[in-house]
This record gives structure tokens, C-alpha cells and sequence, in this order.
């Protein structure tokens, strides 16, 4: 529901706002943005692997525990733990669908790709409205198809989304510096947006204190809309720190605190100066950055020459001048910061898009209605050879549909994370894991500070689970076979076939021949497999790779 009324009031409110024009001076309905954002993005779902990033199997699993029992709780083995990201996402934007559509993993991408797609929609209506449609469709081609979106955008993560939040608070902000007063009605949505925004991620403070400083400085902002906007950016604060303070016995304390207590417990050990040298090389390592910020280098260069690209130069300064600031505070945050992804930088990313498809747009100089179809021809295009291409589901993906069409009551072994597993198979009898290499396998929550640990850890890298453990911290992983070798053997000789899910590792199936376990490979097509349960001490391997 929350979700809902989020994209009510956002669409609501942007129904008078960035209007599009064409030469002819006629208001240009984006059919074809839609159009590219559907074909691209559904045949993406198909493809997209849920094995990827840790976060998003988080937010998927407290998402289905939102469905099940209306709690915003980690379940693994059976037990149910905080999580260690604030749970609005997963309550707003993740699980409205899975309640909607089933609680199979892949629906709680629908709620990421529809606000990423209303958050295109919106950017590239704000390029069309200074370079008109020309402009709106290079800017969508640009967010949709750039690898960022297509590879975290069909995951439940937040980036995307909360880049698309961001900048268009920023183009709304950019808008009202230059032509209009800041009505009730911006106020709302400013309000919306933030709250959003700082619920999402801390760092949503970026975006809203610059814009809201901007405004007020412009004097855009009537009382009422001054109250509506800074009390929701506070409200969505207040909630974060209310929930930490009922869940980890300290406002200041979060779910990372609890998860990760190491770097977390320690401030030098998550922002450090050492950090900017490696983390600035890996930014400059990433094609699309580097990409992007060459070609808008160039068309910078070409705005000297041609009148029209230095038009839309200047039109498009407002919005490049005010998201300076909440960029800049990102990078230099995630520049400081002790773990490096390129999914931190997209909104700086999606700004490029823009700035480039603004100026870029003059260069073309066939008629709107020639390029228009040319777009379409290259959407389709585009989505053909997409699907031309498309491998489809993952021998991982494949092996979880058949385990979960199945009667269930199967002993589960992997090598994923078993966050996954016992969000995708809840029919097992337990869930077992090769060894501690395994995300959250290797984790191991402080209920209270480690502080006085972390103050003699001089590398992150170097703090194993073991020292975790001996330091005060809990196992949440128990079932692990490299540790519990026997009971795993007991468990298989007493119920009989037991599942490898995943790749095994090297040395595995050495290992569990040795303990008088004999293995079955599976090779069907998939939906053809059956699985024995007649036949003791067993273990099955599907592999739906190989026919």
C-alpha cells in the first residue's frame, strides 16, 4: 500500500511538469520510452540472477517473512533475526508484489522495475523538456540500456531507484530555481521523494538537505511548503532512528553493527583515507564511467561551435549546477569508503545520460518524426536480439524451479548463500552449507558493541568468523559440513536422498564418497527430473546444463 501511494502522488503531481515539445511545437506523448523500457526489461527478468548480490537475497527474504507474518525479520534455519538493512524497501517496494503476485523470488523484482522505469520515464521527460524529443529518447536509451541498470536494475536493490529519486528531486529543484515558485503541491511531492529517499539509504541526505537549501535560498518556498518538505526528510530520520533504537538497543547502533561488527564497530575502519587511492582507480576502471564521461567531455568541447548545443548547455545548467552538490558528497562518501561497487555511483552515472543526451540531441538533424521511427526500429531491434541471446534461467534458477515443484522434505546442500536457499526452497528439512565461504555462513552477530575488538583490527580483510566467535559474537549459520561432517553423514544414511544445489566445489565429492555416500548425477531437460526418495544414502546432483 505504501508503495501505491508513492507512485500516486508522484504521478499526481508530475502531470503538469517537464512537458515535451516537439519542432512542431506539438505535445509528444513518449510512447516509444515505454516501449524500450517494456521490451528491454521484461525479457530481462527471465535472465537476471538472484545469486548475484547479497542485498538483494536479503531483501527478498525479509520481504517474504513481510508477507508471511508481518514482521521485517531474516529467517535462517528457522530462527528469525533483525536484518541488517533498515526494512522500508522490502516493506514498500518488495513485498506489495509478492503479496499480489506469490512469494516466488522474481516477483519482488516488479516493484524495483516499476519505480526504475517511472524514475526514466520522469528523467527523460525533464531532457525532452530543454532538448526536446530527440533528447528524451537518446536519454532513455542511455538509462535503459547502460550495463548498471540492466544488470542491478532487474535485481531488489535499491541503487536504481534510488538514483532515479534523487535526481528527480534534483530536476524538480532545477526547474523551480529558474521559472516558478515552489507550490504545495512540489512540496508534497519534495516530501514523498525525501522520505523515500533517507529511508532507502542514508545517504539520501545528500540529495535532500543541498535541494532543500536551494530552494530556500531562491526563496522558492511558501511556509506551508517549508514544513511539508523538512518534516518529512526529519519523520523519515526519526523512523530509522526509532528502529534502531527498539531492534538494537541503541539509536545509534544498525543492522550492520549487528551483522558486520567488523569494519562497522569501528569508524577508521569503514572511512579511512587509505581507501580513496584504490577505490578512485576502481571508479576510473569501470567502462561505462569512463565512457560516459568521455563523450560528455566531448560534446562540452563541441558547445563552443554550434549555437545549439550551447543553448541546451545552458539550459541544462541549473540541473548540472544543483546536483553538483549531492554528487559530489556521494563520490567522496563512497571514495572514503572500505568497500567499493560501481551500483554506489549510478546516480552519477544517470546525470552523465542526461547531460549527454541534452547536448547530443542538436547533432541529429533529421526530423523528430524520422528519428522517432528510427528509435522504435532500434527498440525493437534491440529487444529481438536481446532475447535472441538470452541464455534464461540459470542452471541454479532451473534446479530451484524443479526443487521447488517437488514433493518437498528434502535434506538441502549448497554452495550458495543460505540466505537463498531457505527463501527458495522452504519444503527442505534443513538447509546445509559447504563451508564458511558462503555469504552470511561466514557471519556471526554482535548483539552488543565490538568495539574494544574492532579498536585492535588494523585490516578488515584479516578478521576471520573464528575471531568473531571467540570475541562474543553468535553463529547464525550452524549447519555447516566441513564442521558437522558426521551429522551430515547420520543425516543422509537415516532420510535417504539429500540435494546438492549449486556447483560443488573441488574436493567435495572426494570427500563425501569417502564417507560411504554415494553420489547420482541428473541430466534431464528441465521439469523432467524426478528426484528418488527410496534409495538410502544418496546424494543428488542436478545439473540441467547438460542434456
Amino acid at each position: 500500500m505504501v508503495s501505491v501511494l508513492i507512485f500516486l502522488v508522484i504521478i499526481l503531481s508530475l502531470q503538469t511538469s517537464f512537458r515535451v515539445r516537439s519542432s512542431e511545437g506539438s505535445r509528444v506523448m513518449p510512447t516509444a520510452v515505454w516501449l524500450l523500457a517494456l521490451c528491454v526489461f521484461a525479457v530481462s527478468i527471465n535472465s537476471s540472477s538472484l545469486t548475484s548480490v547479497s542485498d538483494a537475497i536479503e531483501y527478498l527474504n525479509v520481504a517474504h517473512s513481510v508477507v508471511l507474518s508481518g514482521e521485517p525479520l531474516v529467517s535462517i534455519e528457522g530462527v528469525q533475526i533483525p536484518p541488517r538493512n533498515f526494512p522500508l524497501f522490502s516493506f514498500a517496494f518488495v513485498a506489495p508484489f509478492q503479496y499480489l503476485f506469490g512469494t516466488q523470488p522474481l516477483t519482488g523484482v516488479f516493484g524495483c522495475i516499476a519505480i526504475l522505469i517511472l524514475g526514466i520515464f520522469l528523467l527523460s521527460r525533464f531532457a525532452g523538456a530543454i532538448g526536446g524529443e530527440k533528447a528524451l529518447l537518446l536519454c532513455a536509451m542511455a538509462l535503459l540500456l547502460l550495463s548498471e541498470t540492466r544488470y542491478f536494475g532487474v535485481q531488489p536493490l535499491v541503487d536504481c531507484s534510488f538514483a532515479v529519486l534523487g535526481l528527480t528531486l534534483v530536476g524538480i529543484a532545477a526547474q523551480a530555481s529558474h521559472h516558478r515558485e515552489f507550490s504545495l503541491q512540489d512540496a508534497i511531492l519534495f516530501g514523498v521523494l525525501s522520505f523515500s529517499l533517507v529511508g532507502l539509504r542514508l545517504t539520501g541526505v545528500f540529495f535532500v538537505l543541498p535541494v532543500f537549501f536551494v530552494l530556500i535560498s531562491l526563496r522558492r518556498m511558501k511556509s506551508r511548503a517549508f514544513l511539508v518538505a523538512l518534516g518529512s526528510t526529519f519523520l523519515a530520520g526519526a523512523a530509522q532512528l526509532a528502529y534502531s533504537a527498539s531492534v538494537f538497543g541503541s539509536p545509534f547502533r544498525t543492522g550492520y553493527n549487528y551483522w558486520v561488527p567488523i569494519p562497522y564497530d569501528n569508524f577508521w575502519l569503514v572511512f579511512n583515507p587509505k581507501y580513496f587511492v584504490p577505490n578512485l582507480v576502481e571508479l576510473f576502471s569501470q567502462s561505462s564511467f569512463v565512457g560516459l564521461l568521455l563523450v560528455f567531455s566531448v560534446l562540452l568541447s563541441l558547445a563552443r561551435n554550434n549555437e545549439q548545443v550551447r543553448e541546451n548547455l545552458r539550459k541544462i545548467r541549473p540541473f548540472l549546477l544543483v546536483s553538483l552538490v549531492p554528487l559530489g558528497c556521494l563520490v567522496l562518501f563512497h571514495l572514503f569508503y572500505f568497500y567499493f561497487s560501481s551500483r554506489f555511483f549510478i546516480p552519477v552515472y544517470y546525470v552523465l545520460c542526461v547531460g549527454c543526451a541534452v547536448l547530443a540531441a542538436p547533432l541529429f538533424t533529421i526530423s523528430d518524426l524520422e528519428f522517432r521511427k528510427g528509435f522504435l526500429y532500434l527498440a525493437v531491434l534491440g529487444a529481438a536480439v536481446t532475447l535472441l541471446f538470452d541464455k534464461g534461467p540459470s542452471e541454479f534458477d532451473q534446479a530451484v524451479r524443479v526443487l521447488q515443484s517437488s514433493g518437498g522434505g528434502y535434506t538441502v546442500i549448497t554452495d550458495k548463500n543460505p540466505l537463498l536457499a531457505s527463501l527458495v526452497y522452504p519444503k527442505a528439512r534443513a538447509v546445509w552449507v559447504v563451508d564458511r565461504s558462503q555469504e552470511y555462513a561466514s557471519k556471526a552477530v554482535a548483539e552488543i558493541s565490538m568495539a574494544a575488538f574492532a579498536s585492535t583490527v588494523s585490516d578488515w580483510k584479516s578478521v576471520t568468523f573464528e575471531d568473531l566467535v571467540a570475541h562474543g559474537a553468535k553463529p547464525v549459520v550452524k549447519n555447516v559440513f566441513v564442521e558437522r561432517r558426521e551429522d551430515f553423514r547420520e543425516i543422509v544414511q537415516r532420510e535417504g536422498t539429500v540435494v546438492f544445489l549449486g556447483t560443488p566445489p573441488a574436493g567435495f565429492l572426494a570427500s563425501v564418497r569417502e564417507m560411504g555416500i554415494s553420489v547420482s548425477r541428473y541430466r534431464p531437460e528441465l521439469f523432467l527430473l524426478t528426484i528418488p526418495t527410496s534409495k538410502k544414502g544418496e546424494l543428488s546432483l542436478l545439473d540441467l546444463n547438460k542434456a
